[in-house]
């Protein structure tokens, strides 16, 4: 296996305090390909960051935004890329999924609303979005499901229903969080309710992967990622670890030996593989698992979660707007991360 292992037990979660923006990074070769965007969601700062990645160097392109539409403080979680290059956010204080110019940062519509703590999205191979949410259901709960709704707003329904929990559906999932389509266009499921990764097609959902070993599952498993070897590789934020799966099968390979606090969001990019960590970073390692140069660290970030990456490079001319960007300062975490299994 390409990345090296060891075993890790619980390390403790650390906080920080946000304290100024630099204006750029320089990094040693961690960067992906030129051109590319990357967008951090950020619950400590109520927004998402913004950095322009070209050539081994991260810029800060969003520091600032004006409220999403809907008022009050922003929660962002999970996002994706539409094929116009829109950037959707969902908003977990909010229930909402907001749309926004992914090259100027703009704010264009709110797309979704009356979601329950919307966590993790994901854009289907058929074009739709799915988000992963935990409605009441029966004055019981709340229960976790994924819903899919087109890139106009129309709701499809369930993927996966919340009625599961009740009536003992095989892939019961309780408090999902982030979301990935795999290679065989299944979707994946982290569940630390479960501590699972479940699998999940139009004709059902079964656990995927989870055990390893003894009889430990995951504490915590955050976002499921697979990789360009095509294994499935899992953020632990409680044990500080990312786990690495077999892509197939869902059989345990091992752990990753990454310097890792509490790592949240994951993302494979130009060969390399990036991780949120709590700390106040995206951490940044190439195929061997050699840690690179951190792509962005504190005070540009202060509680990162969930990462996307675009291709799209924006104009000159739109750096002025970024200023407006994705991002309002201040506003606090919206409970302990610990109080909802993250």
């Amino acid at each position: 296996m390409p990345w090296t292992r060891y075993n890790s037990g619980m390390v403790k979660r650390m906080q920080v305090c946000a304290a100024g923006l630099a204006a750029c990074l320089i990094l040693a070769g961690a960067g992906p390909a030129a051109g590319s965007i990357l967008y951090v969601g950020d619950g400590s700062l109520s927004g998402v960051a913004t950095f322009n990645v070209t050539g081994g160097v991260a810029t800060v392109l969003g520091t600032s935004v004006p409220p999403f539409g809907s008022g009050g403080p922003m929660f962002p979680q999970g996002m994706a890329i539409g094929p116009d290059g829109t950037l959707y956010v969902a908003d977990e204080n909010n229930g909402t999924v907001d749309a926004f110019n992914g090259a100027t940062g703009q704010y264009m519509s709110t797309l979704l609303s009356g979601l329950f703590e919307p966590t993790g999205m994901a854009l289907g191979p058929d074009g739709n979005l799915y988000v992963a949410e935990s409605p009441m259901v029966g004055g019981l709960g709340p229960f976790g499901a994924v819903a899919e709704f087109s890139l106009s707003g129309s709701s499809l329904g369930y993927f996966l229903a919340p009625e599961a929990a009740i009536s003992g559906y095989p892939g019961l999932i309780l408090s999902p969080n982030g979301l990935t389509f795999g290679p065989d266009g299944a979707l994946y499921i982290a569940d630390p309710g479960s501590g699972t990764v479940v699998r999940a097609t139009a004709g059902g959902a079964s656990t995927f992967t989870g055990y390893v070993g003894g009889y430990s599952y995951m504490g915590n498993p955050f976002q499921p990622a697979f990789g360009p070897d095509g294994n499935l590789y899992v953020t632990d934020v409680t044990g500080g670890v990312v786990y690495e799966f077999d892509g197939s099968t869902g059989a345990f390979l091992g752990v990753l030996g990454l310097s890792l606090v509490q790592p949240t969001g994951l993302a494979f990019h130009g060969g390399n593989m990036y991780v949120a960590d709590g700390m106040g970073r995206v951490a940044a390692f190439d195929s061997g698992g050699n840690e690179l140069a951190d792509l962005v660290s504190y005070p540009n970030l202060i509680g990162p979660e969930y990462l996307q990456f675009s291709d799209t490079t924006p104009e000159p001319s739109t750096l002025a707007l970024l200023g407006l960007g994705l991002m309002s300062m201040g506003g606090a975490w919206k409970r302990s991360r610990a109080g909802r299994g993250r």
